[in-house]
């Protein structure tokens, strides 16, 4: 992992500034440093700023801790936890001891399992440990069942709650975009009837599955948490089209295609796909992409707020109220 040994110039100097905006709370400046290149640079760093980024500045003042429930052991999703968390050894860092990469491995069940009991409506998912595991990583046993309750509650509620019909949904979304971009990727897809399974773990993990150098993937959920709840699906549109040359090589047929991009390349251009992502999601919001009836309550809702001062001082409270109502 990075220290300050191995930082530049540039990143001490982005270190200072993230460092002040931790002190002073600033969650709206530690969004712009944690999309901008490098993002939140070291875990250090991101122990209090995942926290501020996904719970807010009192959150800093609590303490939640996993707790050792009698009744963990005793909850029906138990054993498959307990079995994903043992799997998880290939994803700890080669320089950590077979006894604190134990002690991680039991608290990412107590964490996982806590959330569900928490939850009774949630239904556990293979693919939620590799998203809690990240966390833990990076911000070690103090914050990470806080920020992984927000994630289960934000980002990932929907799987939590339905896991494979919404992850369908939200890979129909990334054809869409593709197709706005290059239309020629697009037929590829559309002429095999693909509906970019080969992007269900991108997905359902934050890419946590399938990047396994650290920095990059700490890197990635630094972007994430600091972006609208769409960008994971703009990442994997922006990955779609940077790897054009191997989708569209007259030697591959789609069965290769889904094995290549159903695994990642070791030097994957992090920063420029990164920005590629913004790209189309500035250029391409998700409103464009939603029912006809979905648009029309977000114009609704925007022209509303806009004009609200101006629709009392016209046409009195009462209409105000009416178009609220109708929202």
């Amino acid at each position: 992992m990075s220290d300050f040994m191995t930082l530049s110039s540039k990143e001490m100097e982005k270190l200072s500034i993230i460092k002040k905006c931790l002190n002073d709370r600033d969650i709206s400046m530690l969004k712009k440093l944690a999309v901008s290149k490098g993002g939140l640079i070291l875990n250090h760093c991101r122990r209090k700023g995942w926290l501020l980024l996904t719970c807010g500045a009192d959150a800093l003042d609590e303490k939640i801790e996993s707790e050792e429930r009698a009744s963990l052991q005793k909850h029906k999703e138990y054993n498959q936890v307990y079995l994903d968390a043992i799997r998880t050894s290939s994803r700890f860092p080669s320089t950590m001891q077979k006894e604190q990469r134990g002690y991680y491995q039991q608290v990412l069940c107590r964490i996982i399992v806590n959330i569900l009991i928490e939850n009774p409506s949630f239904q556990y998912f293979q693919g939620f440990h590799d998203v809690c595991l990240t966390v833990l990583l990076a911000v070690s046993e103090t914050h990470a069942l806080a920020v992984c309750d927000h994630l289960a509650k934000t980002a990932f509620r929907s799987f939590l709650e339905k896991p494979l019909g919404n992850a369908i949904e939200k890979l129909e979304l990334i054809l869409k975009i593709v197709r706005e971009i290059d239309v020629e990727v697009y037929e590829f897809f559309e002429t095999h009837s693909s509906k970019a399974e080969f992007a269900v773990s991108w997905i359902l993990t934050w890419y946590a599955h399938v990047i396994r150098d650290h920095e990059q993937l700490f890197r990635l959920y630094d972007y994430f948490l600091a972006s609208d709840e769409h960008m994971p699906i703009y990442m994997a549109a922006a990955i779609v089209l940077w790897r054009r040359s191997e989708i569209l090589n007259p030697q591959s047929d789609y069965g290769r295609v889904h094995q290549q991009l159903s695994t990642f390349p070791k030097h994957f251009p992090i920063e420029a796909v990164i920005n590629d992502a913004q790209d189309l999601y500035e250029s391409y919001p998700p409103i464009i992409f939603a029912s006809a009836v979905n648009r029309m309550l977000f114009n609704i809702n925007h022209y509303t707020s806009v004009f609200k001062p101006f629709m009392r001082l016209m046409f009195g409270a009462s209409v105000v109220l009416l178009v609220t109502f109708i929202k």
